[in-house]
């Protein structure tokens, strides 16, 4: 079922136990993204015509700190919206779908 979901460029569903057994949550892309920081949004903007992003990129993109460009692509992954790939100075990150 995750997987379903994330190939089809969908949130992973989110999944609640309940009493006797278990709920499955499934949320629009854009529901999301409507929770996202003006920097966050245009880091999306920016994905929609490019394969990747970095941290620099990004940086360089909202004008803000890398530490601060580090903190949003690090949300970003973790609701889902965002994969990460290697390590290091070699760390891109592109749209889940």
């Amino acid at each position: 079922m995750v997987h379903a979901t994330v190939s089809c460029g969908l949130p992973e569903p989110e999944f609640m136990q309940i009493h006797d057994g278990f709920e499955v949550i499934f949320r629009k892309l854009e529901a999301l993204l409507d929770d996202l920081n003006e920097r966050q949004k245009q880091a999306w903007t920016y994905l929609r015509e490019h394969e990747i992003i970095t941290k620099a990129i990004y940086a360089d993109l909202c004008r803000c700190p890398p530490r601060t460009a580090l903190k949003d692509l690090q949300d970003l992954v973790k609701k889902g919206i965002l994969k990460r790939e290697g390590v290091g100075k070699a760390t891109s990150y592109r749209r889940v779908r």
